[in-house]
């Protein structure tokens, strides 16, 4: 039996080790591409949409950015969960005092059959300017500059992509053991959604004419999530969607280990509900079972038991998981820092703590990604930003609970 397991371990590593070199080779080779521009230099006009529920740490830095973007011709809306939410006045008093134009308004409509989030989109949908040409979408906790719009808009000059997302990249900067795991998680994914170009709701253009005719608008009216459908839809009208790899888009904030598992959680829930990739995720968490996390365990037990030479083998196996993960996560850290070294943004620092923490989450990653897939396969109810939600099916969505967001400021993003 012992055999067996070990057959099958040294099996998997041999699936997952060259798939990570792949895909991270596929990732720095995208990276260097060119993206498409706006050589014709025709801006469309663009309607932002921002949703706020709660103060996030960079709530206010984002939204100064968005109303300094160096665009020609844009809107900018936000809604906020409400006129009790502690971001009612903050926004309000910057909406006030920066001289640009910005429509601020509560949500007045939560539907029961979508998350908040596209309550608040439908809203503002429904009052476009009709002059907007682009549908642009932007989280409230983004470190972005003053190009983010025009990085975002320049590729759906080309007519075959119907909507452009930007590339989520985690670099917390005190690194404690949540955040790091997280980071590692999120980033080594979105290697995927780069090269699968996935959208990413957090920096989401779409093409208006494209968004109607998909009755994009109804379908949030029945979804948990903003962007994983839109592929889906764009497809059936012949268009693609394009992860630009001009518009990286850090975040830095910090999480608890509690917070990462249910954030990872959450992302892996919008896959299972609305992108066929779901069980291509559940096979690679089954690889990375046989590949790292068993191997560990039994090298573990093999030692205790004072079987050196199984514990060497399975021990050797879980190092060299170690060594590919952790060579591709210093190469990909490397060349998306060279792309953001422009942005002068605060570096992390590399103190010896901080080293010894990011070791510590390397270790536990195969262990967490496994945990939260198996919790995702059979989860039906998703607590988000402190509201419950059942979820019978892709769309049918059920608003559980809705409480107050009490928190002033939080530490975490919607």
């Amino acid at each position: 039996m012992v055999l067996v397991f070990l057959a099958l371990c040294i099996f998997a590593a041999f699936v997952l080790h060259p798939m990570y070199i792949i895909t991270t080779a596929l990732f720095v080779r995208k990276l260097q591409q060119p993206p498409p521009t706006n050589e014709n230099a025709v801006w469309p006009r663009v309607s932002v949409l921002v949703c706020v529920r709660g103060v996030d740490p960079s709530l206010l830095r984002t939204l100064e950015r968005l109303m300094r973007q160096d665009y020609p011709d844009y809107e900018l809306r936000v809604v906020v969960d409400s006129t009790q939410d502690h971001a009612w006045p903050q926004v309000q008093a910057l909406a006030r005092s920066s001289g640009v134009k910005i429509d601020v308004q509560p949500l007045r409509q939560r539907l029961r059959t979508c998350s908040l989030k596209c309550s608040a989109l439908v809203q503002m949908i429904d009052e476009l300017d009709p002059r907007s040409e682009v549908i642009a979408l932007c989280d409230s906790d983004l470190d972005i500059g003053e190009d983010w719009l025009r990085k975002l808009v320049a590729p759906l000059a080309d007519p075959q992509i119907g909507a452009v997302t930007g590339i989520r990249w985690f670099r917390p900067r005190r690194g404690q053991f949540g955040s790091n795991l997280r980071k590692l998680w999120v980033n080594l994914s979105t290697i995927w959604q780069a090269i699968t170009n996935s959208p990413w709701g957090g920096s989401l253009a779409i093409r208006r004419s494209a968004f109607e005719q998909a009755d994009l608008a109804q379908l949030w009216r029945q979804s948990i999530v903003d962007d994983t459908p839109v592929r889906m839809a764009l497809a059936q009208l012949g268009l693609r969607v394009y992860a630009t790899p001009a518009l990286i888009v850090p975040s830095s904030e910090e999480c608890t280990l509690p917070f990462a598992f249910n954030f990872v959680s959450r992302q892996l829930m919008w896959l299972r509900l609305y992108d066929p990739i779901w069980s291509v995720i559940q096979l690679h968490a089954l690889d990375t079972l046989g590949a790292a996390a068993v191997p560990a365990v039994m090298a573990v037990v093999a030692f205790l038991v004072g079987d050196l030479e199984l514990a060497a083998i399975t021990g050797s196996l879980f190092v060299l998981y170690l060594l590919t993960i952790g060579v591709c996560v210093r190469v990909i850290d490397a060349v998306v820092d060279n792309r953001l070294a422009a942005r002068e943004l605060p570096p992390n620092g590399d103190s010896w703590l901080r080293a010894v923490r990011e070791a510590a989450a390397l270790l536990a990653l195969p262990f967490f990604h496994v945990a939260t897939v198996v919790n995702t396969s059979s989860r039906q109810q998703i607590d988000w930003r402190g509201v419950k939600y059942l979820i019978h099916s892709p769309t049918q969505i059920e608003l559980i609970e809705d409480r107050p967001w009490q928190l002033e400021t939080s530490e975490h993003s919607i």
